[in-house]
């Protein structure tokens, strides 16, 4: 089955595909205006839990793959992403940071609370703040190891949250914000960000970059690595 999220005459819905995309069907349509489902997820473990965010910062839960849903927790902070990765829920949110899940979203622990205090609804490092956060990615041989990426920087952690590194990519316009980033299977030594249409990759954990342009007029969203390298 393939799952979509998104927005559509003013209001959010998800959809799944149980025929590879030829035909869909509405399983959500948020019933408040301006009110986008952000992101989508489905339990590897279990295909019939479906996890749902909003751009109002509710994460809302299917325990029977859409049929019915329920809202398992309220960030009062736009949903950026949501992924399963080893057996646990990530959730980021785009100014108080990224939380983790164990038990699919009944209950989240915020792993970026040594720089994102979720009380204030601000990122902040070194008490500098730095912006708005885009994405994540959690190495999957090593779900200790996770980059996020925000408007003025990446950052890594190497111990599941508990410190915080800013790395330094050789980024040219300091004003232009990091978004898309991905760690190869197999193998988290190697990661890939993009900041505007050049995307940066790290062959050492993030010490070092190596830059490619690329030939594009917008930003670059999305890094999908296709298997280990």
């Amino acid at each position: 089955m393939i799952y979509a999220a998104g927005f559509y005459a003013d209001h959010g819905k998800a959809l799944v595909s149980k025929d590879g995309g030829k035909s869909w069907e509405e399983i959500y349509n948020e019933a408040a205006k301006q009110n986008a489902v952000r992101a989508i997820a489905v339990n590897p473990s279990n295909s019939q839990e479906v996890i749902i965010g909003m751009t109002s910062g509710n994460i809302i839960k299917s325990t029977d793959g859409g049929l019915n849903w329920r809202l398992v927790k309220n960030f009062d902070d736009r949903v950026q992403r949501i992924r399963f990765y080893n057996n646990s829920l990530y959730a980021l949110m785009q100014n108080k940071g990224l939380f983790k899940s164990t038990d699919a979203g009944e209950s989240f622990n915020s792993i970026t609370g040594s720089i994102v205090p979720e009380s204030s609804g601000a990122f902040f490092s070194s008490g500098e703040p730095v912006g708005t956060i885009s994405q994540f990615a959690v190495a999957e041989n090593n779900s200790s190891v996770i980059y996020i990426t925000t408007q003025s920087g990446v950052y890594k952690t190497s111990n599941g949250g508990g410190r915080w590194l800013k790395l330094a990519v050789p980024i040219k316009n300091q004003e232009v914000p990091f978004r898309a980033v991905a760690i190869p299977s197999g193998n988290d030594s190697i990661v890939f960000v993009s900041a505007g249409a050049t995307i940066y990759k790290s062959l050492d954990g993030g010490s070092t970059f190596q830059t490619q342009g690329v030939s594009a007029s917008g930003f670059i969203n999305y890094i999908l690595v296709n298997g280990s390298l």
